[in-house]
């Protein structure tokens, strides 16, 4: 059952920091990482790409949306999401990031053109934070040693189905990461933060396997206002990736993703 939700709320925390809670938080994080495929596994990934395809709601209206997610760990990421409105051309707005070294490709529709910037301050402070919370490498993060957990009291949601809660503190400012951890089959089963300004709600279901992890097919997020509802059609694990692909655009690019891309 997907953990849906129509109220995006961050969980309660009446847990102390305790010797008990922390030890508790790295088992259940531990068990959820063997749940995905094992931290061996993991941690040996070269490269992801994976393609969605669902609905986003802009201003009220749903629209259709193709999101590509393009990663080689361990530092680069590019994310292109596609916005089809009825009647008119297609958007797609670019985001990357190689090291420390971010960019944004936005479309000027008067231009017929599209527009790259670097990115700094804030904005590549939020690209950080996406490329670390990335679901599939999440339970990563909360289990190195350096990472802040500590189990909070479990959580109901919609549907009375109730789940174990680790709490993780990102290293990126004041931002607490929930992570939701199915009961039965240790899957992560929703993430929730807030930035004190934003919280977003992130659920995953309909886990299948591929190449030996397991990948959630259902992906459903909200934010404020908006909800986005996507499922993956791709699912490529260790792909061969051009590495020009995360540098900065010049100019307009357009990428046929249905063909391998190959490392230059």
């Amino acid at each position: 059952m997907t953990a849906a939700c129509s109220t995006v709320k961050v969980p309660a925390d009446t847990t102390s920091a305790s010797a008990g809670a922390r030890a508790a938080a790295r088992i259940l994080i531990e068990e959820a990482l063997t749940a995905k495929g094992g931290k061996a596994r993991l941690m040996g990934l070269k490269s992801l790409r994976l393609i969605a395809v669902g609905t986003t709601t802009i201003e009220g209206k749903s629209l259709r949306c193709e999101v590509a997610r393009m990663f080689v760990f361990p530092d680069k990421m590019r994310i292109d999401a596609t916005i089809t409105r009825p009647g008119a051309p297609a958007v797609v707005v670019s985001v990357g990031m190689s090291g420390e070294i971010g960019w944004q490709r936005t479309p000027d529709l008067k231009a017929n053109d599209d527009v790259s910037v670097d990115v700094t301050g804030g904005t590549l402070q939020t690209l950080r934070f996406e490329r670390w919370r990335d679901p599939e490498l999440i339970l990563l993060r909360a289990l190195d040693p350096a990472a802040a957990v500590v189990l909070v009291p479990d959580d109901t949601v919609a549907g009375g189905d109730l789940y174990s809660v680790v709490r993780l503190r990102s290293p990126f400012g004041a931002v607490d990461v929930f992570l939701y951890i199915n009961k039965k089959t240790k899957l992560l089963a929703r993430m929730i933060y807030s930035d004190g300004s934003n919280t977003e709600s992130d659920d995953f279901d309909d886990y299948r396997d591929v190449a030996g992890l397991q990948f959630a097919y259902k992906r459903t997020s909200k934010s404020g206002g908006r909800s986005t509802a996507l499922e993956l059609k791709t699912v490529e694990v260790d792909p061969e990736i051009d590495m020009t692909l995360f540098d900065k655009p010049a100019t307009k690019v357009s990428i046929d993703w249905s063909r391998p891309l190959q490392r230059r």
